[in-house]
């Protein structure tokens, strides 16, 4: 049997989904809007690990979806980068 995991890949015009035969690691982390702000929370227990600044608001609309239904990322690297693309 074929296990497919979507992935999204967004930009600020356009939204890709591509079905990929890998297996997807777990999150180790979730993005989300806490109080209006970019904010980093550990998947497994919840609790806040970021909290940014910058006001959710300031996003690209495709952007701010994302992180109002929280954007999972896997590995403490991943989590420095997204941190940067959308904190910075």
């Amino acid at each position: 049997m074929l296990n497919l995991k979507p992935h999204l890949f967004f930009c600020t015009a356009t939204v890709i989904l591509i079905a990929a035969t890998t297996q997807v690691a777990a999150a180790d982390y979730v993005l989300r809007d806490d109080a209006g702000k970019i904010s980093a929370f550990s998947a497994e227990s919840g609790d806040l690990v970021r909290q940014s600044d910058v006001p959710t608001r300031s996003l690209p609309g495709t952007d701010a979806r994302s992180i109002a239904h929280g954007i999972p990322v896997s590995g403490d690297q991943a989590l420095t980068r997204a941190w940067e693309d959308f904190c910075s």
